[in-house]
């Protein structure tokens, strides 16, 4: 319907990195909807556009417990994204990690991971000793685990 439409609106919008269209998304995603379908609409694309200002967009609504967890989700993508620098990034990723973690939720896990080498915030570190204890008999991941680690440490390097 018009939701999946606004949706992908929205993400052209961010793919154009014109700068009135930051203005235009913020208006979105702080904009209340069923189901958050707007305010998500506009957060993926604040994190298409990837205007480092839209991260306390991002941060305000990823902390907002009262907000559906999808917008939440939506919001963490743009803290994932834009956070490096900040050091509110890393533990909001690192709560989504642990949430993702515990039931072995592979896609929460993967982003989590990726956002953790985006922001590459030495504490990271400890997400993928905790991937490697979790993961310690299963070959493959540990693989896996291991080529993150290394993006991971080659971020981190000025």
């Amino acid at each position: 319907g018009r939701w999946g439409v606004g949706g992908a609106g929205a993400r052209a919008l961010g793919k154009t990195n014109a700068p009135r269209g930051s203005n235009a998304l913020k208006r979105l995603a702080t904009r209340p909807s069923w189901k958050g379908r707007i305010r998500i609409a506009g957060l993926h694309g604040l994190a298409e556009l990837g205007d480092k200002r839209a991260f306390e967009t991002g941060y305000k609504i990823a902390i907002e417990k009262a907000l559906a967890t999808t917008v939440r989700t939506a919001a963490r993508m743009i803290v994932g994204g834009l956070g490096k620098g900040d050091s509110r990034a890393y533990p909001l990723i690192f709560e989504q990690f642990k949430v993702a973690l515990d039931p072995g939720n592979e896609r929460g896990i993967i982003n989590s991971v990726e956002a953790i080498i985006r922001i590459a915030d030495p504490r990271g570190q400890e997400v993928f000793d905790m991937l490697r204890a979790k993961y310690k008999n299963d070959a493959d991941a540990l693989r896996n685990i291991t080529q993150s680690e290394n993006q991971f440490k080659a971020a981190l390097k000025p």
